[in-house]
């Protein structure tokens, strides 16, 4: 079934004038999407699905204490570190799927019960 995603980002200056503008459509014919729940630093294991989507959208839920995420494609790499902020929003993430591994590892430093992935 084919799905679009689009994502849409604005650079603020200090008077929080726009200074540059990106508004993007990708296209895919496949589309998954599901949840999942991070104890307090514990890596939990994400399967990429299996019917073809290269590219995860995370959605990191925001809260009442800002929080490190820390992604990586096998359990020896270091990985990405990502600081999400105190808020009542979501900070985005996007990933693409590196071509012979089957997995990625996330990681939170405060339990999240519910994160949102979105395969495309």
């Amino acid at each position: 079934m084919p799905t679009t995603i689009r994502i849409v980002l604005a650079v603020k200056q200090a008077n929080n004038y726009v200074t540059e503008n990106l508004d993007d459509v990708y296209n895919s014919q496949y589309g998954f999407h599901t949840n999942i729940s991070t104890p307090i630093g514990t890596e939990v294991e994400v399967q990429w699905p299996t019917t073809g989507e290269t590219q995860v959208y995370i959605r990191l839920p925001q809260g009442a204490v800002s929080y490190v995420v820390n992604t990586r494609d096998q359990p020896s790499d270091f990985g990405w570190e990502i600081n999400v902020p105190i808020g009542d929003d979501f900070t985005p993430l996007l990933l693409y799927k590196p071509s012979s591994l089957p997995s990625f590892f996330i990681k939170t430093s405060v339990l999240q019960p519910l994160i949102g992935l979105f395969f495309f």
